[in-house]
């Protein structure tokens, strides 16, 4: 299928009946999480007079969302999405107009603050999981689950460019109470909206039979999948430390000089996004996988050879060729943990990708800091591109674990 043809496809997906009305739900309620993260920290911030404070807190709030990202998931594909998510929303929306009411009174104490920023993450709803569960319940065909992976992952990048720079406004207008405010708002009408979408209810599956349960207890167990979260919390450290890496090289060229190399970055993952998933690919989502990682090596290693000397146009226009992998990556790994779960384990595969990648980017990032303290961005960036090149082999592993399920012909 040509490039042309693959166009039309995503126009034809979204010219579906309800699609264009639960997309825009989904980017509503997602909004609030490209949102809450800032909005905390500047409350907490505020409230304690205290970075450590703040800092403390969102890691809480991090850390709690990740690790039990998994299990919101199993009760969502447990509950179903409509029973599971409102309570989810509600009980977060709550907790954050907590913060944003009594967050002055408490700021004599912050464990407490600190505590509720926990919460705040226990509960968040999995929205970006269960949008992609509706994308794959909604697509005719790989080719346009594809394509709907490609521009949910692009919208989702905008999202997450957006989200600051609406706080910002948010509190020169008013104040970080009013930004947490907004953020419990965006993420109960987004979610209030998603549930009565057509697209929700016609998802709606029975309850799980005992096979559906078994299959879905032995998720972690399937070779293939964990192969797969492998090369995710790989891909994570890999990428984890790049854009404070490239932070640190820009740094000498002042916030203009930084925000035009991460722009620049986030342009190339955007652009990335949009040519994979204009075209139609004969090749299983794993080889994907595979070659992008072994490109990611290599890109990465560009950086570290011109973070030393090469002026700031040449490394931005490098980091905009490395951003061309990052969300087809993604996209890829996606549409491979679909290709591996079912019906009852979809949100979980989803979620599981997710939370490992995000895992693998938060120890990156650690590595990455502790690196730039010791010594330069060029080691940094080595040391991200041995971890795509350990990436790289374990994505050929999976490959070949992919293969050896699919179907041989006689």
């Amino acid at each position: 299928m040509s490039t042309s043809n693959q166009r039309a496809v995503l126009r034809a997906f979204c010219r579906q009946t309800h699609v264009q009305g639960f997309f825009w739900a989904a980017m509503l309620g997602r909004l609030s999480y490209a949102t809450v993260g800032f909005a905390l920290i500047l409350q907490i911030q505020g409230a304690t007079g205290s970075y450590s404070a703040a800092g403390t807190a969102a890691v809480a709030y991090g850390l709690t969302a990740a690790l039990l990202a998994p299990l919101r998931a199993l009760l969502v594909d447990r509950w179903g999405r409509r029973r599971a998510l409102p309570p989810m929303a509600l009980t977060t929306a709550l907790l954050l107009t907590c913060i944003a009411v009594y967050g002055q009174r408490l700021g004599a104490a912050p464990l407490c603050l600190i505590a509720l920023s926990g919460l705040v993450g226990c509960g968040l709803p999995p929205l970006g999981p269960v949008t992609r569960g509706v994308w794959a319940d909604a697509a005719g065909s790989p080719a346009e689950l594809r394509a709907a992976y490609s521009l949910d992952t692009v919208a989702e990048e905008g999202l997450f460019t957006a989200g600051p720079l609406l706080v910002g406004v948010v509190v020169a207008a008013a104040d970080a109470r009013a930004a947490l405010l907004l953020t419990a708002v965006l993420m109960l009408v987004g979610t209030a909206a998603m549930v009565r979408s057509p697209l929700m209810r016609a998802a709606v599956a029975a309850p799980p039979t005992e096979a559906e349960e078994r299959r879905a207890s032995s998720l972690l167990r399937r070779p293939a999948f964990l192969s797969l979260l492998v090369v995710l919390l790989g891909i994570g450290v890999g990428l984890g430390g790049v854009e404070l890496a490239a932070i640190a090289v820009s740094r000498a060229d002042g916030p203009a000089g930084t925000g035009a190399v991460l722009a620049a970055l986030n342009l190339g993952s955007a652009a990335g996004g949009i040519a994979y998933g204009a075209r139609s690919w004969r090749s299983e989502g794993s080889t994907h996988l595979l070659v992008l990682c072994a490109l990611l090596a290599i890109g990465i290693t560009g950086l570290a050879v011109l973070s030393g000397s090469a002026a700031l146009p040449v490394f931005g226009a490098a980091s905009f060729l490395v951003g061309l992998c990052i969300s087809p990556l993604l996209i890829a790994a996606y549409t491979s943990a679909d290709g591996l779960s079912d019906l009852s384990t979809r949100t979980q595969a989803s979620t599981l990708v997710g939370t490992v990648n995000n895992l693998g980017v938060s120890i990156g990032t650690a590595v990455t800091g502790i690196l730039l303290d010791s010594g330069g961005p060029e080691r940094a960036f080595l040391v991200g591109a041995l971890a795509m090149a350990g990436t790289t082999a374990v994505a050929a592993v999976h490959r070949s674990r992919v293969t050896s399920l699919l179907p041989t012909s006689s």
